[in-house]
Order: C-alpha cells, then structure tokens, then sequence
C-alpha cells in the first residue's frame, strides 16, 4: 500500500528545507552595499544647500563679529559709542534681508534633496539585496521635509499677515510705500497659504517611502550585507594600513579646550569692562580717574583681543587637515580610476573618498561663509550706511560686483564638487566593497 500523505510530510520537510540551504547561502552572499545610482539631481540640490548654508552660517557669525566691534570700538575710542551705534542701526535690517532672502532657500533646497534621494531610492526598484548605506538610511528615518516646510510657511504667512496689516492700518493712503507692502503681503500670503493646502499630501506620501524603507531594508539586511562585502574585501587582499594617528582624537580635544578656555577669559574680561563702565543698563556710565579708564580700556581691549584670536586660530586649525585629505583624495582616486585590480586602500583614504567634501568644496564653502558675513555690510554701504557712516571712498559697488561673482563661482564649484563625490561614492563601493558608512 503506499503511504500515506501524513506518513510522507516530515520527510518532505526535511528535503526541503536542505534544497532550501543552498538558495539562503546564495541569497545571503548577494547581499551588497549600493549607492543612490540616479544621484547626480539630488547631489546637485545637496550641494546647493550645503552652499546656501554657509552663507547663512557666515551671516550670522558677521553680525556677531559687526556687533564685537562694534562694543569693542565704542569703548576704546573716544567718541565712538555713537557711530558703532550709527553702524548698527544702519546695518542691521540689509542683515535681516539678506536671512529673509536666503532662509526661503535653504530650506526647500533641502527638503527637496532629501525627498529627490528617496523618490530616485524607491524608483529604482531594486532588491532587498541592494542596501542603502547607513547616511542614506538616517536620512530617510530622521528627515521631515514636510514639518520644514510647514515651519517655513506658517513663519512667512505671520510675516505676511503682519506687514498686510501694518500696509493697511498705520500707514496713510499718499504713502509710496503703502501700495508695493501691501501687494508683496498679499502675494506671499497666497503663496503660503496654497502651500499649506498642499502639505498634508506631501506629509502623508513622506510617510509612506520612509515605511517602505524602514521595512525593506531593516537590521537583518544591513547585518547581511556586513557580512557579505567583508568577506568580498577579504577576497581583494589586506588593506594598506592606516595612516591616523591615534593621538590624534586626543591631541584635537586638548586644542579646543585650550582656545575655547581663552575665548571664555577674554569674554569674562571683555564683560567685566563693559559692567564696570555701565553699571547699570538705563544708569549714567561711571568714571574712574585716568588709571581706572585705562584699566578698563585694558579689559575690554585684551577680552576683545583674546576672543579674536581664540575664533582665529579655531578656523585655522580646522582648515589645517584640509591639505593633508586632499592629498589622501587625489592618491585614492588615482588608485581607483587605474584598470590594474587593487586590494582596499587604507581606512582613512576610504573615508576621503566616501566624503563628500574635497579640498576644492571646503575652499569654496568657507568662501561662500565669508560672503556671508560681508554680504550684509556691503549692502549696507551701497544704501549709505553701515562702513560708509565712517570711511569715505570705498567702492562699493563695485565690492558689490565682485561679492556677487565670487558667491555664484563658489556656489558652483560646492554643487560640482558633491556631484563628482556621488559618482566617485559609487565607483569605490561597486570596486573595494568597502561596508557601510556607519553604524548599523
């Protein structure tokens, strides 16, 4: 009699489950690390945000230093508290433009990269064996491009709303001024206000790719993945070693405890000068005889003095290593555009070339942030004001010119640069298997 269906089953399992081995094993060793492959229009809009940024960040750190000086020369020469004043006053509101006109993009930029790498992530259909690397994983979980553009939004339509009514109520109707505020309001407010109707399907579509990605490619596929670009760089051969030095880390944090150390004294003294002259903020200012002003001019001259230089030699010493990477760059991607098969290069020139900031890019972004912190002032000058309340002759427009071509050529040299990463972060994954780049 043959046997029965029940009397079969275990034994089928059991076959079974051993044909399946083999297919688990090739499925596991297919397992990779792959970059965003249509990454060029997302890394174009990562480096304009990345430019924009700087100029923001250079922004404000111009304000903060227009302001040092500006307490700094009101104290230490004679009569100068009025004309820093003056400078303050007449600059301050070309910085509050320069913000508004930056900060509307930055922000989209940014969300627009971000939503552009996840669209082009999920576009391309690829297989639960094609794993993200960590930055692009982060990215996607920890990102809202609709909750910064909301946050954006709201902000201008307030503004929007405010100035509308500051057009229509408080100033009179022969005002030249009152017509231009009130149809820019009315602009902006629609703008706004249409944006808002249009985030709750952008916040709902946001939160169904980071769905997608998040069950797709979860801690099981990463550990796989690990596991098989190891055991692929095993097979090119042993690294060359690393080139960091271990002090390093340490020899980092003893230089910034001692410049930030400074900076704090030289602020200590630069506010104790400053209390001692104004004791009290609406009070009349105190005298001291000629020893005590010359005491405290020493106080706010040294504080100011030490903060300079504490902020000065951070920059440097920031900007030192940037010669030494790049040098590590060009070596790593003569290496990699050679035909010749090579074992991984070291650890450190792996990192180089996964970054997406050369030597050129950093340049150009510490171009962009000076721009920043000039853009403000110099606009300031064209108008009358600012620098110009104090020195005559300097040419502004054509500062202005000059300005406006340097900003533009740096911006393209960061959006070139972040682009040409992308493709060298493709060809040295899809070459050396080099793992994830970051935690799991």
């Amino acid at each position: 009699m043959a046997p029965s269906r029940v009397d079969r089953s275990p034994r089928d399992r059991d076959d079974r489950a051993r044909d399946d081995r083999p297919r688990h094993r090739r499925e596991r060793a297919a397992y990779r690390f792959v970059e965003v492959r249509a990454a060029a229009g997302p890394a174009r809009l990562d480096g304009l945000t990345a430019g924009v940024g700087a100029f923001l960040v250079g922004t404000v750190l111009g304000f903060l230093v227009l302001l040092g000086l500006g307490l700094v020369g009101g104290e230490l020469v004679s009569g100068g508290r009025y004309d820093a004043d003056e400078v303050l006053r007449s600059t301050l509101g070309w910085w509050i433009l320069t913000l508004a006109v930056a900060v509307p993009v930055f922000v989209p930029a940014h969300a627009a990269a971000t939503l552009a790498v996840t669209g082009a992530l999920l576009a391309e259909g690829r297989p639960r064996t094609d794993v993200p690397p960590h930055s692009v994983r982060k990215r996607v979980a920890e990102s809202s491009p609709a909750g910064a553009l909301a946050g954006l939004t709201w902000t201008y339509l307030v503004l929007a709303l405010l100035a509308g009514a500051v057009g229509l109520f408080t100033m009179d109707r022969d005002d030249a001024e009152r017509t231009p505020t009130v149809a820019v309001s009315a602009v902006v407010g629609v703008v706004t206000a249409v944006g808002l109707l249009l985030l709750p399907g952008l916040r709902a579509r946001w939160s169904a790719w980071q769905d997608v990605v998040r069950t797709t490619w979860g801690p099981n596929e990463v550990r796989f993945a690990e596991e098989a670009e190891r055991r692929r760089r095993a097979a090119l051969g042993p690294s060359a070693p690393s080139r960091t030095d271990r002090r390093a880390a340490l020899r980092n944090d003893r230089v910034a405890a001692v410049l930030g150390g400074v900076g704090m004294v030289g602020l200590v003294l630069f506010l104790i000068g400053l209390w001692m002259r104004h004791p009290r903020k609406f009070g009349p200012d105190r005298y001291y005889g000629p020893v005590g002003e010359v005491s405290i001019d020493v106080l706010v001259g040294v504080g100011g003095a030490l903060v300079g230089a504490a902020l000065l030699l951070g920059a440097v010493w920031l900007l030192l290593p940037v010669s030494r990477q790049g040098r590590q760059r060009r070596a790593g991607l003569a290496l990699l555009r050679s035909p010749e098969p090579s074992a991984p290069p070291a650890d450190d020139v792996v990192r180089e070339l996964l970054s997406p900031w050369s030597a050129s890019t950093t340049f150009a972004l510490v171009l962009l942030a000076g721009s920043g912190m000039l853009a403000p002032s110099v606009l300031a000058g064209l108008a009358g004001g600012g620098v110009a309340l104090l020195v005559d002759g300097v040419p502004f427009a054509a500062t202005a010119a000059v300005l406006a071509v340097g900003t533009l050529a740096a911006l393209c040299v960061v959006v070139v640069g972040v682009t040409r990463s992308a493709r060298y972060r493709t060809l040295v994954r899809e070459r050396w298997h080099v793992g994830d780049d970051g935690p799991a």
